[in-house]
């Protein structure tokens, strides 16, 4: 029986996202109780001081590490399922984008606003701007393979997510 063998990586990569958020409410929680933020704060406050700003820069690490990884076999499967050669210069261009944002990601929790806000920015522009070109690429090229439905969705998600990223520069 082969089925043992096989596992769902969507499924891990929920696991890791939802883990995620838990660890952000966690950072958040923890420096609201002690004082260094008030309740409305930007994300990056969560990386500013001790001891939030521990378990706030293994978390980004973590997710920046994780989408670069699943950069790799999302690309080959949607490469695959288009089979397209015309396609191929639009998949490599959204898995370096998913690449570049994971890499943002990592940096942004690596070094906080205070430490070198120019630094800081430009990760934080390299994390939303690769995940915004990332995102177009593949509604672009994921038109035709689902329901309209779900590609008005996507198309949606993404225009929130470029709504966010115009806001934050």
């Amino acid at each position: 029986n082969k089925n043992h063998l096989k596992y769902s990586i969507w499924k891990y990569l929920d696991i890791f996202m939802f883990l995620s958020i838990v660890i952000l409410f966690i950072c958040y929680f923890c420096a609201l109780f002690l004082g260094h933020i008030g309740l409305f704060c930007d994300i990056s406050d969560l990386g500013i001081n001790m001891p939030e700003r521990v378990l706030f820069r293994f978390n980004l690490a973590i997710m920046g590490s994780l989408l670069i990884l699943i950069s790799f076999p999302i690309h080959d499967i949607i490469f695959l399922h288009l089979n397209k050669y015309k396609k191929k210069t639009l998949c490599n261009i959204a898995r370096n984008s998913q690449i570049i944002s994971g890499i943002g990601i990592i940096l942004v929790g690596a070094c906080n606003p205070e430490e070198s806000l120019i630094f800081h920015l430009l990760s934080a522009i390299g994390a939303f701007g690769g995940s915004f070109i990332t995102q177009f690429i593949y509604n672009i090229l994921l038109y035709y393979e689902h329901k309209k439905i779900v590609y008005k969705i996507r198309c949606i998600i993404t225009s929130i997510f470029f709504i966010c990223f115009i806001l934050f520069i």
